[in-house]
């Protein structure tokens, strides 16, 4: 099977996105917060370290190769990815982390939920989960980053690995963007959808792998 590209705006490509028109497109991350398009961000593409000159990135052949188009990768089976994935959710509301276990489990996840630091320290004997998901505002004053920081230096402590970690919010704030965008968190605003929290979840594991 051939890959079909259109051309489209940059501005406008996550609309599309969303709206099913195409299945994936590359854009500005400004431009989709913007347009406050409900997509998923898979991957950030660096354009230029070194300056402002955007960088293009192409992929070609000669004319006479045997490659004359990208073969289509098999579909993900997300179900297969997620089973037995060690999944800690980190959520001061009961009524959501009971709903986010249920669900999370359904995928074949094993859950622990947690509400707090000292919870979240102690979660899985004290070992490294696959993958976290944390609200940003918790109770008291704390936050979610808080309690991964504090994860994190623990894992680095005893020479475990850092766990992906997405984190969930309806604060869509530049602010927190950038807070995010500095500590290696992917974000997903609420109300969350499942197709998307599995689609990301799927994604991030298969990355650590």
């Amino acid at each position: 099977d051939e890959i079909n590209c259109n051309l489209i705006r940059s501005q406008e490509m996550a609309k599309y996105v969303e709206r099913g028109t195409i299945d994936v497109g590359i854009a500005g991350r400004d431009w989709v917060e913007e347009n406050e398009s409900d997509v998923v961000i898979v991957d950030n593409l660096v354009y230029s370290k070194v300056s402002r000159r955007p960088a293009r990135w192409v992929l070609v052949v000669t004319q006479d190769s045997p490659v004359q188009r990208l073969s289509q990768p098999a579909p993900m089976e997300f179900g297969a990815d997620l089973s037995g994935s060690r999944v800690l959710v980190i959520e001061n509301e009961e009524s959501i982390r009971i709903g986010m276990q249920v669900l999370l489990q359904q995928w074949g996840c094993q859950v622990l939920t947690v509400d707090n630091r000292l919870q979240a320290l102690g979660a899985f004997a004290g070992q490294s989960p696959d993958i976290i998901l944390a609200d940003y505002h918790l109770d008291r004053g704390n936050t979610g980053v808080e309690i991964i920081d504090a994860l994190n230096q623990k894992f680095r402590n005893h020479n475990q690995p850092l766990p992906p970690a997405i984190m969930i919010t309806a604060d869509r704030s530049n602010e927190l963007h950038q807070l995010f965008q500095s500590k290696g968190l992917m974000k997903l605003n609420k109300p969350v959808k499942p197709g998307k929290l599995r689609a990301l979840m799927t994604h991030l594991l298969n990355r650590a792998v």
